[in-house]
Formats: C-alpha cells, structure tokens, sequence
C-alpha cells in the first residue's frame, strides 16, 4: 500500500470524525428557554438566587448592612471581640472538623471561635468584610432582598 493513500484515508476519517461530532453538538443542543415573565405565577418572583461562599457567614458578608439583623462582634469566652476588617483570602483553613464545632458552639453560647487549633490561634474567626470591599454584593442586596434570619444546615 502506498503511503500516500493511507495518509489520505486517515485525513478522511479525522474529517469524518470531527464531522460527527460537529453533528452531535447540534443534534444535543436544546432551544433557549422562554422568558421568565412569560410564565404566569401566584408571585412575581421568577428567580431566586442564593450567594454560598465557602467559611464565611452571613455576618463575615453582611454583618454591617443598615438595617440587617447582623454582628459586628464576636465573644471568646466573656470577652467581647469587634470583628475586624475581612480578607479575600484565608491564609491558613479554618477548623472544619465535628470536635472543632462543638468548641465554637460550646453547649449554646457560641463563643468558643477563637480557639488555638494546632497550637496556632486563628484571628480570622473575628474578621467580616466591608461594604467597600464586597460593593457589588451590597448593591444587589439594595436592588433585591438580603435574607437575614435564614438559617440552614
């Protein structure tokens, strides 16, 4: 068999190939949804979005909002702690482990967040963003709704 014949055959089958798949894009790709006001609903709501960051809290995002049920302070045993100025990122992970909750819930009073893990005292359980570090959050809290008071687990 020459070599250039079978060079030919597998640049037919590449274009055949990519050919399908080209076809199987098409044939899985679905029509754009109708728009939302076109439903007809007992609300008006048509979207609900929910914003989940990891190790943050209601507080750490929108503890300073006006007029939202928020904290501004945290407790370390008896003492009262005003949280600080948050970061983007967390150097170091925060305790994640079932032992290292029971500490911070600390039977209901839920003052046990700053306890040493490791030997190694963690500042950043007393930290809470900034409106002007988050301003786009606060904005669509403004055009929309912020749910204080939810709670899940």
């Amino acid at each position: 068999m020459a070599r250039g014949s079978a060079s030919k055959r597998g640049a037919r089958g590449v274009a055949a190939l990519s050919s399908l798949i080209v076809l199987a894009a098409a044939c899985h790709s679905s029509p754009p949804p109708p728009p939302a006001a076109s439903f007809t609903t007992k609300w008006p709501i048509k979207h609900v979005v929910f914003i989940v960051k990891e190790n943050r809290s209601f507080d750490s995002l929108f503890g300073r909002f006006p007029g939202a049920d928020g904290a501004t302070t945290g407790r370390d045993g008896s003492t009262v702690i005003p949280l600080r100025r948050g970061t983007y990122v967390i150097p170091t992970d925060l305790p994640h482990a079932y032992s290292d909750a029971e500490i911070d819930w600390n039977h209901g009073a839920m003052d046990g967040f700053g306890h040493a893990v490791d030997g190694f005292q963690s500042p950043y359980a007393y930290t809470q963003m900034f409106p002007d570090q988050i301003p786009n959050y606060y904005r669509w809290v403004k055009d929309f709704v912020l749910g204080d008071n939810f709670f899940a687990s």
